[in-house]
């Protein structure tokens, strides 16, 4: 069983994980997101990550 000072770790954080990861934050539960594209990683340290369209619904 998880603690709760334990984050999900999600490695590839793309259109599945990105989702998976912001339901999971927005219950409040810590999230660790992993990729290994340079300039996907940099935009979401630097602007965040955005969920928009049905998946908001």
């Amino acid at each position: 069983m998880m603690s709760a000072h334990q984050p999900i770790l999600i490695w590839g954080a793309g259109a599945i994980g990105g989702v998976l990861g912001a339901y999971w934050a927005r219950a409040g539960l810590p999230v660790l997101m992993v990729d290994i594209v340079r300039d996907h990683v940099v935009a979401c340290r630097t602007t965040g990550l955005s969920i928009t369209g049905p998946v908001e619904q």
